[in-house]
């Protein structure tokens, strides 16, 4: 019933996207009052109906950008500690759609979406995909989110939405030399992955000398593309880029046009401040427009860009747009055949888990793996630990502790690797 429910509100976002997409184009002024009624709207809610939000001292300001001003930034550990401080007294299971991230800090969060949260975000990524000329059932190969079980196909397909998944552990010569041939009959469309996976599979077909001929264009999100590997893609693939930001915790969204000229901030998804980093970037700090679950007022994406430019794009949206997000780049792991596979993948997979709190994995150079984790009473050790075995080999260490390794700076990283 739940399923329904959300492919009810997915079918809504879809239908308005062609609504909220003209919002991109409006002069800067428009743009600019637009946000700051929804701002003040947040606010307001947040201030009566959020606990962490209640006990600030704000005084409320004609301009609402001179109230958001007086909230303190908070981080995902700020929330991570103190989860229900930033809910709702009351969220109905049914109604939220929730998700978890953890990315490189390993820290895992639950994002709580309120339904029209979820109907303007599905509205946003539809009027991404449009742009890049993505009509309703076109064939898409979705090389993310799909981590199937030892006895499992490593592929599997979406008949309504007309998606082939193959899973990014499966991404290696052997497995590819043996299931291409589905990839080819296929046919797809678009590809919609992680860079790192995205990059796996378009070597292959480089040093194959394979093709797909209807490519229409590559659907990227959740890591950087760096240059290189953008021209390298598109050459072997012979398809444009069109590069997504977003987080599990609902607060941006940046999106690349047909252009290619950068990403443009989704207006009507979250606000964002860019404050200086003593790396002499810009770090994102955002307020997310409509999730009522878990309203995020000024929070640190730990995420950065060089420069911002509010000059009109060729693509004439009019909106803010950076030059690409710095960092996020990721690393690759080795399962226990040796065959080298995207880390985002594990992460995505880990982030679902219940209690698991946070966690590092560790791979010398021997292979050698060790999973130091944290985590609350609840969480099924067995079915984890299969998980991993199967991976990574029965040899594979698990070390509950939080004595986790720390650069030389103290920065923590979800993924270590030696190889």
């Amino acid at each position: 019933m739940k399923t329904f429910y959300e492919n009810f509100l997915t079918f809504l976002g879809i239908f308005s996207s062609g609504f909220f997409n003209k919002l991109n184009y409006l002069p800067e002024q428009e743009i600019e009052k637009y946000q700051k009624k929804l701002i003040k709207k947040q606010i307001n809610y947040c201030i009566k109906n959020i606990e962490f939000y209640k006990n600030l001292e704000i005084k409320v300001k004609d301009n609402p950008l001179d109230t958001l001003k007086q909230f303190p930034i908070i981080s995902k550990d700020d929330v991570i500690k103190n989860p229900e401080k930033f809910r709702p007294a009351r969220i109905s299971n049914f109604l939220s759609s929730s998700h978890s991230t953890s990315g490189i800090t390993g820290k895992i969060l639950k994002s709580d979406c309120s339904p029209f949260a979820w109907i303007i975000e599905q509205a946003a990524i539809w009027s991404h995909w449009r742009s890049a000329n993505y009509k309703f059932r076109d064939r898409i190969l979705i090389l993310r989110g799909y981590n199937p079980q030892p006895d499992e196909p490593i592929f599997k397909k979406n008949r309504i939405k007309n998606w082939l998944y193959f899973s990014p552990r499966h991404l290696n010569e052997d497995d590819l030399h043996e299931k291409i041939k589905i990839i080819e009959d296929f046919s797809p469309l678009f590809i919609r992955g992680y860079p790192s996976t995205i990059k796996q599979l378009a070597f292959f077909c480089f040093k194959n000398n394979i093709s797909f001929p209807s490519l229409k264009g590559i659907l990227s999100a959740s890591e950087t593309f760096i240059e290189k590997d953008r021209e390298f893609v598109k050459k072997a693939f012979n398809a444009p880029i069109y590069d997504h930001y977003g987080q599990a915790e609902i607060s941006c969204m940046f999106h690349e046009c047909d252009a290619h000229k950068g990403m443009h901030l989704i207006p009507y998804y979250g606000y964002v401040e860019f404050l200086p980093d003593k790396s002499g970037n810009l770090r994102i700090i955002a307020t997310n427009l409509r999730n009522k679950f878990l309203p995020l007022i000024r929070y640190d994406t730990g995420d950065l860009v060089e420069s911002f430019t509010k000059e009109k794009c060729e693509c004439l949206k009019t909106t803010l747009r950076v030059p690409s997000i710095v960092g996020r780049a990721d690393s690759m792991l080795y399962d226990l055949n040796n065959n080298k596979f995207s880390s985002t993948s594990m992460i995505t997979f880990l982030s679902s888990f219940p209690f698991l709190k946070r966690f590092q994995i560790v791979q010398k150079k021997d292979l050698k793996t060790e999973f130091i984790y944290e985590y609350e009473k609840g969480l099924d050790n067995i079915e984890l630990e299969t998980y991993l075995k199967n991976i990574f080999g029965r040899e594979i260490v698990f070390n509950p502790s939080n004595n986790f390794i720390l650069s030389s700076e103290g920065k923590f990283s979800s993924i270590i690797t030696s190889k």
